[in-house]
């Protein structure tokens, strides 16, 4: 058999970045972005309004160390400011009083920095100020617990703070934005993009403003006394706003990088399947956007809108060889533009059948069934009372197939019982089925079933240890494999062939080197009444107990009837359509290899796979090939 595995992709995670229209540039009245870099002693306005800052108090008069490039984490600008380290405690950047950074006509505003303590923050300690401590129009600093701080002065000269509850760590980056908001009559603080804290205090109808510089990182504790409310760390990305900026708003600002916010989509990670079988492709999480969140999907093929597929969840049926190829998933947000498509990695589609490494796709039955390790199934567990089944989930084609597995009696011989059966089964139940335990083999009470059983208890009524084909859910009676012994704990692999109405099993201790072999007519698709059923294995034990594992297996449907006939001047050639994973291949000769596949169109046609194929001049012979 060609076991050359067939590809298709899914997802896996994946960062999808998506252009916002969330607004982060109406109103920007001033916009430090700290990316001048060493031996400036300026900090640039970026708003395009003039506002630029002098780096002052300084030490270092080459303005070189204060200048770093460990800048904020979404931004990712060349350089921040380290203020206040070591002896130095009167560094700030001072920005000239202007009409645009005062807002007693708007009564709204926004004042917005990424800050990263060096040291736990004190009380007064100013990441912004415009005037003195007692005397501010704003501000952003700390309280004496540490916690971050807005503030806005109004009418009559009242105080309006809103304190956010976020506990702050030293060395670690924070975003912080203080919003005034008059539409709202209410003065928020946001931390990490989300609200932290709402202020309860009466809403202010007017801002007290005054003539003061706008300082970053230090701030006056009076009227012309020094700087010496020092913040000490780093700070960027500094933004002064004439309006309240909205949720959204704050959010793309938190998460902006090159104007793109991230929306991150977790997905399943590589996953198998087998020809003629279902696979679910889903993320697990998706995350990102503007709140409140919405998302809508579409999956693609090869670059194309699948019709129809737009939920997050894609389920291929009937997985065949035109599932191969590429899929990806396209997410959008309504308050994004434009929408994103995911990354893919590949998953691999197989012809034949087997565990899935874990057991995906498969349905296991009862308390002690387990998958110990990779493509290892577990049906005793040496406890005893034990009445196990493990089905795959699908049912498949069983009119002609080739199974193979290692089976394998961990515990030995001594005292071990009761047994496991190779089982194919169409129980309304269908890959849940499960029988009763001890004798019974996990199998009794699952019908209509074709089994091969390995009964390894010596006391049992049914002929002693050894193997039997039966049907129903029967035990026995059982036919002795000496030499073979199929419970003295070796592996014994075990193939079993069936078509054309005769099973042919062979079992061989790959330890010892012995071998036994039976063969017997079994009509499984009329004791079964169809021609698909469920694939897989029960197990249990008794008073005697053991440990039994079944190991590697794979199982394959095979044609059992490829006819053709002539109609006119040409050939039709049809087989089962319940078989998956073939290809038909031509050649005008037994003689050679050079077998080519037909490319003719495969339809089904009165319950069969059918190819039309012209007559030629010179002989050709057909045959089904396993891809």
């Amino acid at each position: 058999m060609n076991s050359r595995l067939l590809a298709f992709t899914a997802l896996t995670t994946a960062s999808l970045l998506l252009n916002a229209r969330a607004d982060i540039s109406t109103g920007l009245v001033g916009y430090w972005a700290f990316n001048d870099g060493s031996g400036s002693s300026t900090a640039a306005d970026s708003s395009g309004n003039g506002n630029n800052g002098t780096l002052t108090g300084f030490s270092d008069s080459t303005f070189a160390t204060m200048w770093t490039t460990t800048s904020d984490p979404t931004n990712g600008g060349a350089y921040a400011i380290i203020f206040n380290q070591g002896s130095d405690t009167a560094d700030y950047v001072s920005i000239p009083d202007a009409t645009d950074l005062n807002f007693g006509s708007t009564v709204e505003f926004t004042v917005a920095a990424w800050v990263k303590p060096s040291a736990a923050p004190g009380n007064n300690e100013t990441i912004l100020r415009k005037g003195y401590l007692g005397a501010e129009e704003y501000c952003l600093d700390f309280t004496s617990a540490g916690k971050f701080r807005f503030f806005m002065r109004g009418g009559g000269d009242t105080e309006d703070a809103v304190v956010a509850t976020t506990s702050v760590s030293a060395n670690t980056w924070y975003h912080v934005v203080g919003v005034y908001n008059k539409s709202a009559a209410n003065e928020v603080i946001y931390v990490n993009g989300v609200s932290n804290a709402v202020s309860s205090l009466a809403f202010q109808t007017t801002v007290v403003t005054n003539t003061s510089v706008v300082s970053i990182g230090n701030a006056q504790n009076a009227s012309g006394s020094a700087f010496n409310l020092p913040f000490k760390g780093t700070i960027d990305d500094v933004r002064l706003y004439d309006r309240a900026l909205s949720a959204s708003d704050v959010f793309q600002l938190y998460t902006n990088k090159a104007d793109s916010v991230p929306l991150v989509a977790t997905l399943p990670s590589s996953v198998e399947v087998m020809i003629g079988g279902n696979v679910q492709l889903a993320p697990t999480s998706v995350a990102g956007g503007v709140p409140p969140f919405s998302y809508a999907y579409q999956w693609q093929a090869n670059g194309a809108n699948i019709s129809g597929a737009t939920s997050s969840l894609l389920v291929l049926t009937n997985v065949g060889l035109a599932a191969a190829g590429p899929y990806d998933l396209v997410v959008s947000e309504p308050s994004y533009s434009p929408a994103a498509t995911s990354s893919v990695v590949v998953v691999t589609v197989t012809p034949d059948l087997t565990f899935n490494l874990n057991g995906a796709d498969w349905s296991a039955q009862g308390t002690t069934v387990s998958w110990p390790s990779n493509n290892v199934l577990q049906l005793t567990a040496d406890v005893g009372s034990e009445a196990n089944s493990a089905f795959y989930s699908l049912p498949l084609y069983v009119g002609a197939f080739q199974a193979t597995f290692t089976y394998r009696c961990v515990t030995g011989s001594s005292g071990s019982a009761d047994g496991v059966t190779f089982c194919l089964q169409d129980d309304p139940r269908g890959a849940a089925a499960t029988g009763t335990g001890g004798g019974d083999l996990g199998v009794v009470g699952i019908t209509p079933s074709v089994e091969f059983e390995f009964n390894i208890y010596s006391g049992n009524a049914v002929g002693g240890i050894g193997v039997s084909f039966d049907t129903d859910g029967a035990v026995g009676p059982t036919d002795s494999t000496v030499p073979l012994v199929i419970n003295n704990g070796d592996p014994i692999y075990t193939v079993l062939t069936y078509r054309n109405g005769l099973a042919a099993v062979t079992l061989t201790d790959t330890t010892a080197h012995t071998q036994y072999s039976t063969l017997t007519e079994l009509d499984i698709p009329s004791i079964l009444g169809t021609n698909v059923a469920y694939i897989g294995f029960t197990g249990s034990d008794g008073g005697s107990k053991s440990t039994q594992q079944v190991s590697n297996f794979t199982f394959v449907s095979l044609v059992d009837d490829l006819a053709l006939q002539v109609s006119g001047n040409s050939a039709v050639i049809s087989w089962a359509p319940a078989v998956g994973g073939y290809v038909l291949q031509q050649n005008s000769s037994l003689a050679t290899t050079n077998w080519v596949n037909v490319t003719n169109a495969v339809n089904l046609v009165n319950g069969q796979n059918q190819v039309v194929a012209p007559i030629t001049s010179g002989a050709l012979f057909y045959r089904l090939s396993l891809e």
